[in-house]
Order: C-alpha cells, then sequence, then structure tokens
C-alpha cells in the first residue's frame, strides 16, 4: 500500500549538487522542500539510490516498512563502494571537491551522514503528510491546535551542551525556556496566544492554522539547525520534537 507520505516523496525532485549546507539554504526554502538532495552528493545514480531508500523506508506494507533505517543504510553504503566514492576525493571524476575524513559527517557514507539524510527526509514526509490529515476540516473540528512535545529520546537535547567539565545548559538554544526557541517563534509570528499559554502552564501550543509553526519552521530567532519544511516537523535537525 502506498502511504501519503510515500506520495510525497515519489513527487520530490531529485537534485544532485555540490553545494554544501549553508549554500543549499540560498536556494530557497521552496526549492528544498520539493527536492531530495544530500549535501556534496553530486552524483545523480546517489541521490536516486537516496530516494528510493526513502521511499522504501516509507512504504506501508501491513502498517511495516519495507525496509528499516539499518537495511536502507547496508544499501546505500553499498551502492556507495559500487560508485567508487572516496570521501577524500569525492566520485570518481569529480573536481573541486573538499576533503572530508572518513566516518565523519561530512563523508557522504559514514553511518551517522546516512542516518542523518534518510531520518530528516523520511521525517519531513512523515510531517507534511500528517499536516495535510491533521488540517482535513474533522479533524480541525475535533482538534484545533498543535502541541510542541518531545517525541524521541536524545542523548543532549536542545538546551543543553557538551563540554570537557560536563553538560551545561544553554537556555537559548532550548524550545521551552523563556528566551529560546518557541518564545522566539512566537514573537516573530505575532501570535500572542502562544505566547500566553506558554506564560502560563509552559506548555507549547498553538493554532494548526498559526503562524508560529511557520516560523518555527524558517528558524526564528536566528537558528540555523532548523529544517524549513512548510510549517511541518521536523523543525530542527535531529531534535526528535514533534
Amino acid at each position: 500500500m502506498i502511504s501519503l507520505a510515500q506520495t510525497l516523496s515519489g513527487a520530490r525532485t531529485d537534485l544532485p549538487t555540490s553545494l554544501g549546507t549553508s549554500d543549499l539554504r540560498k536556494l530557497g526554502a521552496d526549492i528544498l522542500r520539493q527536492s531530495i538532495f544530500s549535501a556534496r552528493m553530486s552524483n545523480a545514480t546517489a541521490v536516486q539510490a537516496v530516494r528510493e531508500a526513502i521511499q522504501r523506508i516509507l512504504v506501508s506494507v501491513d502498517g511495516k516498512s519495507s525496509d528499516n533505517l539499518a537495511e536502507a543504510r547496508l544499501k546505500l553504503k553499498y551502492i556507495g563502494r559500487a560508485l567508487g566514492y572516496d570521501p577524500a576525493k569525492g566520485f570518481p571524476g569529480e573536481t573541486g571537491v573538499e576533503p572530508a575524513e572518513a566516518g565523519s559527517l561530512r563523508d557522504l557514507y559514514s553511518t551517522d551522514r546516512i542516518n542523518l539524510v534518510l531520518k530528516t527526509q523520511e521525517t519531513m514526509c512523515q510531517g507534511a503528510a500528517k499536516n495535510i490529515w491533521g488540517n482535513e476540516p474533522d479533524a480541525l473540528e475535533q482538534y484545533p491546535a498543535w502541541e510542541l512535545v518531545r517525541v524521541g529520546a536524545v542523548e543532549v537535547p536542545r538546551g543543553e551542551k557538551r563540554t570537557k567539565h560536563g553538560i551545561v545548559e544553554v537556555p537559548e538554544d532550548a524550545w521551552d525556556s523563556d528566551n529560546g526557541r518557541w518564545v522566539a517563534a512566537g514573537r516573530e509570528s505575532g501570535d500572542e496566544d502562544a505566547l500566553r499559554i506558554f506564560k502560563a502552564t509552559g506548555r507549547m501550543v498553538a493554532r494548526k492554522d498559526s503562524p508560529v509553526w511557520q516560523a518555527l519552521s524558517a528558524g526564528a530567532g536566528g537558528y540555523t539547525d532548523n529544517v524549513d519544511n512548510a510549517g511541518a516537523e521536523p523543525y530542527a535537525f535531529n531534535s526528535l520534537m514533534g
């Protein structure tokens, strides 16, 4: 059975590119939301393989995906070897490649890099699908608002930072601090109701049609780790907030 998230993924355009993350942002959120890509992945076959991996993860077979993350990652690593990718040189024939340390996040076929790309693209498609379902008339009538909550555990969440002296608090990076991400999005979007609810309860709640969701998605407050998904989750890379 083809899920809505899989359909949304299939409608995206492959975007092979040699651009890094900061330069990709300059293309604009609309282009990136409509594309399957990975920073500095210029090989079209490699990008197509990423698309196929995401589709296998998203497809619904008796309620389960046809591939889990580990299986998809293993297949992509095989494809990377078959294409002759070298972290220090890029793909065969590629020029002007900035060398990457093998196994680092800049290595296109490292475990961490593949996990980041697949999980981000998967969650973007699922988030967009959930936004469509959640804004259908019946759903809006019964549940007119979203609440931003943690949907998975992370070792060091936003609002904390690992240092050589241990974990320290970074309140301005937190989602739910008085000078953190939610308040920044509320102020930038002008949603006084969302700010009032947060001040009274500490809960990050807003109507589904509130501009606060797009502000959060766009990195309101100057946050550069945001994922602009048209107001749908994910709101930041590897945040596990939804």
